[in-house]
């Protein structure tokens, strides 16, 4: 039997054109409407890989997420914020990466990783890097009541 394609944002069936161009592009199912989303929405090409491997694990990531008082690339709202640093990044944030991956957000003390863009040249770092962000942040979502609101609703209804 077999079964369609969906959107990995939405649940959406995907036609095959739709599903082809997506996993060419972008290497994961995308409707067209969650493909021009990503595509405008400025944040780097390895902090795009990112954030679809981590929204491929189910983790409720939001893309190019401004809090208020700052944008970072993603963030879980509320519970952590991740940056990819790379050339397009500022002194500080630069700074921040030979530091420690993991800072705290002076405004909230929300924990802000810190990627270097350089795990993602070799695709078993980036695997890895990966893995380790999900280990990370099972613990932190499982705690917060958006989790439990997030896995009984769709993935349209959170949009």
């Amino acid at each position: 039997m077999k079964t369609n394609p969906v959107c990995i944002e939405c649940g959406k069936p995907l036609s095959e054109g739709v599903y082809n161009f997506a996993l060419e592009v972008f290497g994961h199912p995308l409707c067209m409407r969650h493909q021009a989303i990503i595509m405008e929405s400025g944040v780097s090409e390895q902090a795009t890989y990112l954030y679809l491997a981590l929204r491929s694990r189910d983790l409720p990531f939001v893309l190019s997420y401004f809090d208020g008082f700052k944008s970072v690339d993603m963030a879980i709202p509320g519970k952590l914020h991740i940056e990819v640093s790379g050339m397009h990044q500022t002194a500080d944030k630069i700074a921040m990466t030979t530091r420690s991956p993991l800072v705290l957000s002076a405004k909230f003390n929300i924990p802000t990783i810190v990627i270097p863009d350089c795990l993602f040249q070799n695709p078993g770092t980036f695997h890895k890097t990966v893995d380790e962000l999900v280990k990370y942040c099972r613990p932190l979502i499982s705690q917060s009541s958006f989790y439990h609101l997030a896995h009984s609703l769709t993935r349209a209804q959170l949009q």
